[in-house]
């Protein structure tokens, strides 16, 4: 006889790329970094992860399943922030990647 067990509904991965509006490159205006963040429908955030930004894209984590948005958010050298946002929906146990466009606020 085991024990009972409890069952969860497999995690999904968030993945998300970005580029920026005006086609510039990370470099050309000071961004180092790239932080993406995963949010339900409601604004709770799920998964948040900082990655270079010549890297153009990075893993978020483990969420669960449907739909959700995904943000983006850098600073450059002088101060001017970007972001962008994109949806995202995730199948349980699936990886899904989003593309973002990052545009000065």
């Amino acid at each position: 006889t085991m024990e009972p067990a409890r069952l969860t509904a497999l995690p999904a991965r968030a993945s998300a790329s970005w580029r920026f509006e005006d086609g510039s490159v990370c470099g050309a205006l000071g961004v180092e970094e790239v932080t993406l963040s995963v949010f339900d429908d409601l604004g709770w955030e799920f998964a948040s992860a900082t990655h270079p930004c010549d890297a153009g894209a990075g893993d978020v984590g483990e969420v669960p399943a449907g739909a959700h948005v995904v943000w983006a958010s850098a600073a450059g050298a002088d101060g001017v922030v970007y972001d962008g946002v994109a949806e995202l929906v995730l199948k349980r146990g699936a990886e899904s990647r989003a593309q973002v466009i990052l545009s000065p606020r």
